[in-house]
């Protein structure tokens, strides 16, 4: 069994594209379902990123996945970057994954203006490699990770009474 895991560096934007979209227009056409506007629309979509060793064209091939339907691949030169991160998280029972805006419409075709054709496209929000992951990776068992600050509440009272006797010094850095 697998767990997600939210690549870290993560900022809301999709500037990441991912290459091969028009090779995977039906699968990218079937995340839309009934929502979709012919005119244009765009949906933003969990993205797992599976690297693919054993690619006949690419050993380093990062696959791109919304909803369990391939979308594309990173472009080669960034899985040939990404691969070794991705593998390592993979290998320790998680599945990477980031946001995806996904964005399709249907245009005339240009061979016969009367057709139309789905056109589509993938950003993802990724970050540089060295910033997707933390330096010590999760722990392979389940664990929760705690809010940040006092969000808690007792959280913080409860770890403070640990300190009973250290006067003046708890709470204050030194």
């Amino acid at each position: 069994m697998t767990r997600p895991f939210d690549l870290w560096g993560q900022r809301g934007w999709r500037g990441q594209e991912v290459a091969g979209e028009s090779n995977y227009s039906k699968e990218i056409r079937a995340l839309f379902g009934r929502s979709f506007d012919p005119d244009g629309t765009e949906i933003t979509t969990q993205a797992h990123l599976i690297p693919e060793p054993a690619n006949k064209y690419d050993r380093n091939a990062v696959k791109v996945v919304c909803s369990g339907k391939c979308v594309g691949y990173l472009p080669k030169e960034d899985a040939a970057r990404y691969a070794p991160v991705l593998t390592q998280l993979i290998n320790q029972g998680w599945t990477p994954q980031v946001q995806a805006d996904v964005w399709g419409m249907e245009r005339p075709d240009w061979d016969n203006p009367r057709r139309t054709r789905f056109v589509c496209s993938v950003r993802i929000d990724l970050a540089e490699p060295h910033m997707i992951v933390p330096t010590n990776m999760p722990p392979s068992d389940l664990h929760t990770v705690l809010p940040t600050g006092c969000q808690a509440p007792g959280l913080m009272e409860s770890w403070l009474a640990g300190f009973q006797g250290c006067g003046d010094r708890v709470g204050h850095r030194v």
